[in-house]
């Protein structure tokens, strides 16, 4: 198993040939017996001061097999969208807010979020599918 910052360097490393400077989030694969019975699934936690700064939230989802990842580009207009209409769990930690995002890693629901009240499908921004 690759620690969280291999993890981390394998998604930069993987995302350099599409982007320059820009902040990417990764996220390892969380296979249900590391959380508690819940289903596979990847989590994010951008600030939101850093997402308003870009015109993409870039996510780096690892695959199962730890071999590459996928790769999600959201505009920073839907994200902000999504949080006007309360569909993103926006929260607060020592002064800051930041969305936590919970995405399914299940087939029938793959990049679908459980955490926020909206249930939003981001599979739509998938860009290698």
């Amino acid at each position: 198993n690759m620690t969280s910052s291999e993890i981390r360097k394998l998604g930069v490393k993987f995302l350099k040939e599409f982007l320059k400077n820009e902040d990417i989030r990764v996220s390892g694969f969380y296979p249900s017996e590391k959380i508690q019975g819940k289903s596979e699934r990847w989590w994010f936690e951008p600030p939101l001061e850093k997402i308003k700064n870009g015109t993409y939230l870039h996510l780096l989802c690892q695959y199962e097999d730890g071999s590459s990842f996928h790769y999600l580009r959201i505009p920073v207009k839907d994200i902000e969208g999504y949080i006007e209409k309360g569909s993103l769990d926006v929260r607060e930690k020592t002064n800051s807010k930041y969305i936590s995002i919970e995405l399914s890693a299940q087939f029938d629901n793959r990049f679908q979020d459980l955490r926020g009240k909206g249930k939003i499908n981001f599979s739509k921004y998938l860009q290698n599918p």
